[in-house]
């Protein structure tokens, strides 16, 4: 299973050789969080809030916009 603080512990054991990697874990998160959860309850809309925000900002990033 993956969650956020297994996410932390990698980052912070510099567990990850590459952005690609990371982006794969989070995304995982999110989507085992809306499959277990149901897309339309109340953890689901909020895992797709989130994901698309990640998404978002971190697409930002790599375009060196953050």
């Amino acid at each position: 299973p993956m969650d956020l603080g297994l996410i932390k512990k990698r980052l912070d054991n510099g567990f990850y050789k590459d952005l690609s990697s990371f982006e794969s874990d989070v995304k995982l998160v999110f989507d085992n969080c809306i499959l277990y959860n149901g897309e339309e309850s109340d953890v689901g809309l909020v895992a797709c809030a989130l994901k698309k925000q990640f998404l978002g900002e971190y697409q930002a990033m790599l375009k060196g916009e953050r």
